[in-house]
């Protein structure tokens, strides 16, 4: 039944995300032509005086950058809204009727918005590239000098590649996976509150406790993780021990968050 819950969130989910990832890489191509018009129109220099369409293409390219950037935004929203409306209204009646228990409901609300998270940063990333590329594309030349300009860099990454890299790497995909499972925690925790707080706009309730969450957790970090932070690098240890430290932080923030909403969803929730 875990399985069947966690395959109904993903489909509950992968329309709107689907949307936001097109929206990306609609931006990202959109962009980068916008960046490729300006750059040739600045080389062309007299030769063209198409004031209308330069200012187009730089409006294009800011509209662009800003859609970009407000995904992950959005993609944030929708989880708050998603985590509510299957948790605190009639369709939240029907999942704890399910034969799952508390911690099967949360964790599949973690897995299904880790996954997501990842894969809209990713999308994100990819837009950003992919405008990057397009357009310096247009420069004169650079089609002659990218496959050489390409081979060097990988001639340097395989050369720069060695054991301490490989370390690095996995070590901040961990600090990555860790924040990400703590980001979700603290949603969870806010969507709660706010659902069981508030009689009306649960969901502008949810938001400012997700604020003041992160304030506290911003406090406690310039106080006590980043003190032991700054600590450990004086002693002169490895900046691989500070990635640790980073990873086991998010991981508790993640279990302070995760328990007082499995106790509020098991014992305080009273769905009509």
């Amino acid at each position: 039944m875990f399985a069947k819950l966690l395959k109904h969130e993903f489909k509950a989910t992968v329309g709107l995300l689907g949307i936001l990832c097109a929206a990306c890489l609609g931006c990202g191509l959109l962009g980068g032509g916008a960046i490729r018009y300006l750059t040739w129109a600045e080389e062309a220099g007299s030769r063209t005086d198409d004031t209308l369409l330069t200012v187009l293409s730089a409006l294009f390219c800011v509209t662009a950058i800003i859609v970009i950037a407000a995904c992950s935004i959005v993609m944030l929203l929708l989880l708050v809204n998603r985590f509510y409306k299957s948790r605190f209204t009639d369709e939240g009646y029907l999942t704890f009727t399910l034969p799952v228990n508390g911690h099967q409901i949360l964790l599949t609300s973690v897995i299904t918005s880790v996954v997501e998270m990842i894969a809209i940063c990713l999308v994100v990333v990819v837009s950003v590239l992919l405008m990057g590329f397009i357009g310096v594309s247009g420069v004169e030349g650079f089609w002659e000098e990218f496959p050489g300009a390409a081979a060097r860099f990988f001639q340097m990454l395989r050369e720069a590649i060695g054991f301490r890299a490989v370390g690095y790497v996995l070590l901040g995909i961990l600090v990555v996976l860790s924040g990400l499972v703590g980001e979700c925690c603290v949603i969870m925790l806010s969507v709660s509150l706010g659902a069981l707080v508030a009689k009306k706009h649960k969901i502008l309730l949810a938001l400012l406790f997700y604020y003041l969450i992160h304030m506290a957790i911003s406090v406690l970090s310039v106080g006590s993780l980043a003190s032991l932070s700054f600590g450990v690098y004086l002693e002169s240890m490895s900046y691989s021990m500070g990635l640790v430290i980073t990873a086991l932080g998010w991981l508790a923030i993640g279990a302070v968050c995760y328990f007082p909403t499995h106790y509020l969803i098991t014992h305080r929730l009273n769905l009509p």
